[in-house]
């Protein structure tokens, strides 16, 4: 069913707000209202072949896809940016990966600062996502878009000062109706021969083309695999300008990238019920089951704990709809990872061993097990002596 909508808000730019970090600038995205029974939800994947092993498709590296708000009277609301500012100028977001280099920077590690060096490789890019709006029918929409690295800072203008790295060329997405929320999926060959783009830790994704349809407005959700979020703020091609809304919520625009860096876990959720499935993060906000019940995060969340020789540290992370999660990891001080489920405490563990590149990365699968609460692959009385020792410690 096509979905009917109001516009509540027209685009238009109000002016210059200050200069203290750079030169920036706000902008006004238009409103969309949909009942919720009438979201028309159009999937196109360019990218179904794109693979990183067997039938593992590429997880997710970096992600902005909440972008739903609900209302009492069962409406859905968002926000896009219009096709009508594409016309003149590119524009483009800015994101940061996990990973990076150790905090005296001079080799790898798990960890690393926001603006480290944007060169250094750091994944390996196989797809972008991206969430469109068609705010009316079109008998053939277009998008194209491109890849450069980032050095972590407003003001940078990765237009100006970051080679363009991949671009997708022009691609047509077909008719559209007024009303489709467009979902869409590209694949990044880097060399015309299938190879994924190994990019460093700063990603930027730039639209350099978008006829038919705007860039819908996220809130940040999921980040990066640690789940930091994106900045803020975007650039204009044109005039060099970062940009951020104005009057409405603080946000970036919608859109993932998906890769590897040098490990890669596969968590089997098939022991578990339907309702305990993971979903697809870049669709965070959307009733995936068709049960009534917008999925949210939980069922996706994990924690990550990275062991070493000396201590202990955890991150949170996310899962995608494969069970499948691409983390950086320092292989020479690292010795295992235990990933736990945040919803149910159910985890898995990992040894760690040998040394991998980016796009040679070292796997793991392991079964999600009702009862294995230490994660060692057994359901035993260790793990009732756990429940034991906890019981009636939190809710």
């Amino acid at each position: 069913m096509n979905a009917r909508f109001g516009v509540l808000v027209s685009a238009a730019l109000v002016g210059l707000i200050g200069t203290a970090f750079s030169q920036m600038k706000t902008i006004e995205p238009t409103t969309v209202v949909l009942p919720k029974d009438q979201i028309n939800l159009r999937r196109i994947n360019l990218a179904a072949n794109a693979r990183v092993q067997g039938t593992i498709e590429p997880p997710m590296l970096f992600g902005q896809s909440q972008i739903l708000r609900y209302g009492n009277d069962g409406t859905y609301s968002f926000q896009f940016f219009g096709e009508g500012n594409f016309v003149t100028s590119f524009w483009g977001d800015q994101g940061m990966m996990a990973g990076g280099r150790n905090a005296a920077l001079t080799g790898p590690a798990y960890y690393g600062p926001w603006n480290d060096n944007n060169v250094d490789p750091n994944a390996c890019v196989y797809q972008v996502d991206i969430l469109l709006f068609a705010p009316a029918a079109n008998a053939n929409a277009q998008l194209e878009v491109g890849l450069r690295n980032f050095n972590g800072t407003f003001g940078s203008n990765p237009f100006a000062n970051q080679p363009l790295l991949w671009t997708s060329g022009s691609l047509n997405l077909g008719p559209v109706a007024a009303g489709d929320i467009l979902y869409v999926s590209i694949p990044v060959d880097a060399d015309g021969l299938g190879n994924p783009l190994v990019m460093g830790k700063g990603v930027f994704l730039e639209v350099r083309q978008l006829v038919g349809a705007g860039w819908i407005i996220s809130n940040a959700l999921p980040g990066n695999v640690w789940s930091e979020p994106g900045m803020s703020g975007f650039t204009r091609q044109a005039d060099g300008f970062d940009y951020v809304w104005g009057t409405s919520m603080i946000g970036n625009l919608a859109w993932g990238v998906r890769g590897t860096h040098n490990v890669v876990i596969q968590l089997d959720h098939s022991g578990l019920a339907p309702r305990s499935q993971p979903g697809d993060p870049m669709l965070l906000g959307f009733d995936q089951d068709n049960d009534g019940v917008e999925e949210g995060w939980r069922k996706n969340t994990i924690s990550v704990d990275y062991t070493t020789a000396g201590f202990t540290t955890r991150y949170d992370s996310y899962v995608d709809q494969q069970g499948v999660v691409t983390l950086p990891v320092n292989t020479a001080a690292v010795t295992g990872l235990t990933l736990r489920r945040m919803d149910n405490g159910l985890g898995v563990s990992f040894a760690v061993s040998g040394s991998a590149t980016l796009c040679d990365f070292l796997f793991g699968a392991a079964e999600i097990i009702w009862g294995d609460v230490n994660g060692d692959g057994i359901v035993d009385d260790t793990d009732l002596a756990v429940v034991l020792t906890n019981f009636g410690a939190s809710e």
